[in-house]
């Protein structure tokens, strides 16, 4: 078994980047490893962050363990190939930010339903709420929520969502402070093709008017619609073409953390030098022992690692 050191970092929230612990043999060997970990590895393990046998060491109540990596990470996928992790804090956020979405879309009914009957019985996931203990990784999926959702909307298709509990449009978690009281239309729609005219996709305005307010009907109206008898679709709203990946989502996570040299100071980087050590840094021929020495000289990496 092979470990990288790691060091303390206090005062840091829970989910922080951790120790990764590359076995050697079968993973089953790990005793200690929680069930649960086994069950949804195809989840949120990608093979092309993580290599065979690399796991996610969790640690401490309520989250994973607060630790940072204090050196590179390089991993062997072939002879003379390494891939490079650098920000493992990034990494985890980005894979359990993917098992969030698979819990979502329903990836593993089976999975899904445990989840539904413990946590989340009376409503939805995204309505889901953190009152009471949990697991480990049910924890760890309540602190990237929130992030989940203000990058997600539903396309509406056939229009089988609910309209109360589903990211379908700007105003969907504050929905019923926009109802008109008293409520006179009874019963409420219950999912997004109740608020057409029959037998369309054409907004019902003269129903939207009747239960909503003029904000909210506004907003409503401009949601596009796809005729299409196809159940409507979560997309990732940073990708271009709305597909969720861990890929994705780490270089969305990534893009939001900028890392500023200081202009003076022992750590500061004039332009000329910085230009040169980006130029290392995108060479496709550059030994890897070389840039990992620029990434030290640097202080922080100048472009996304490639996975």
């Amino acid at each position: 078994m092979i470990s990288f050191s790691t060091s303390s970092a206090p005062n840091s929230p829970l989910l922080k980047p951790i120790s990764l612990t590359m076995l050697t043999d079968s993973p089953t060997s790990n005793l200690f490893l929680p069930l649960f970990l086994y069950t949804t590895c195809p989840l949120f393990f990608s093979p092309k962050l993580l290599l065979k046998g690399s796991l996610l060491s969790f640690g401490g109540s309520g989250g994973l363990e607060s630790r940072m990596i204090t050196r590179p990470i390089l991993l062997p996928s072939a002879p003379g190939i390494f891939i490079g992790i650098r920000d493992l804090f990034t990494v985890n956020k980005s894979l359990i930010t993917h098992a969030s979405w698979n819990i979502a879309i329903n990836k593993n009914p089976f999975l899904t339903s445990i989840l539904k009957a413990k946590y989340f019985h009376s409503n939805s996931f995204w309505t889901a709420r953190g009152d009471g203990p949990g697991s480990i990784f049910w924890s760890s999926i309540l602190q990237i929520k929130n992030d989940l959702v203000q990058n997600v909307i539903y396309q509406i298709l056939n229009g089988n969502i609910s309209i109360w509990s589903s990211p379908w449009c700007q105003i969907w978690n504050t929905i019923h402070d926009h109802l008109l009281l008293p409520v006179t239309h009874s019963p409420l729609p219950s999912v997004v093709s109740d608020l057409w005219i029959p037998n369309t996709h054409i907004w019902n305005m003269d129903l939207l008017s009747t239960i909503f307010d003029p904000q909210a009907v506004q907003i409503i109206s401009q949601v596009v619609t796809v005729d299409s008898q196809h159940q409507d679709i979560l997309r990732w709203t940073p990708a271009r073409k709305g597909d969720c990946s861990t890929k994705n989502i780490y270089r969305f996570l990534h893009s939001q953390d900028h890392v500023q040299l200081p202009l003076t100071g022992s750590r500061s980087l004039q332009q000329q030098a910085n230009q040169i050590l980006q130029r290392m840094w995108k060479l496709k021929n550059l030994p890897a022992l070389i840039k990992t020495f620029t990434w030290r000289l640097r202080g922080c990496l100048v472009s996304p690692p490639k996975f």
